[in-house]
């Protein structure tokens, strides 16, 4: 009956889905691909500029200590007793893994998010 309606009066048997866009309709905010290359290879340069800043500075801090005593104003004999070099595997592999989301924290403490400026899809 809907249909019938439609039809006599012009208009197509089944109605546009919403928000519908057809083929042949021209895209606007399209880029071309070397402006997305330009941008992308912009976009690389920035991010391992920050990501060099932020190794910088990581390297710059004072040697890690062990059991977590980094910061604490001990004597040379002690620090040697608590430097990482004496530690076992399993304490350099928590030291790495704590060096590592440093590096890509989005803010203090955040431990689990990528950084997503470093990841483009």
């Amino acid at each position: 009956m809907e249909r019938e309606r439609r039809v006599a009066a012009g208009l197509p048997a089944k109605p546009k889905p919403p928000r519908y866009i057809p083929k042949d309709a021209p895209v606007i905010n399209a880029m071309t691909r070397e402006d997305r290359d330009a941008e992308s290879v912009s976009f690389d340069a920035a991010a391992a500029d920050e990501m060099k800043v932020k190794i910088q500075k990581q390297s710059e801090e004072e040697d890690t200590l062990r059991f977590g005593f980094d910061g604490l104003v001990i004597s040379d004999r002690v620090r040697k007793l608590f430097d990482l070099k004496n530690g076992n595997q399993r304490e350099v592999v928590t030291s790495q893994k704590r060096r590592g989301m440093e590096l890509f924290q989005l803010r203090e403490g955040d431990t689990v998010s990528v950084d997503m400026n470093l990841v483009r899809f």
